[in-house]
């Protein structure tokens, strides 16, 4: 059976967001770590829609975690994480 992957373009600031969500996971971070480097040191990642909903998991323990200040507003990185869950997203 053929993989079907689907392609993220990420920025090299979104790429660190997501190798620190995910470090926990070799598997993953590997996956990271061997994707293609686009312009400005951005990935262009190519995940299959599993692989992409677990990122997404990943992605939003870290948002729970570190993506708001002590009033519960969106910090930088929590808007950058926020980001990524969307652009992740495979509908």
């Amino acid at each position: 059976m053929a993989r079907h992957l689907h392609k993220f373009t990420l920025s090299s600031e979104e790429a660190v967001h997501l190798s620190e969500a995910v470090s926990e996971d070799e598997i993953l971070l590997a996956t990271i770590h061997s994707a293609e480097v686009g312009l400005g040191g951005g990935l262009i990642l190519e995940l299959e829609l599993e692989t992409a909903a677990k990122v997404r998991e990943y992605l939003t323990e870290q948002l729970a975690k570190t993506g708001f200040d002590k009033d519960y507003l969106l910090t930088k990185e929590g808007a950058i994480l926020e980001a990524l869950i969307d652009k992740l997203y495979i509908g």
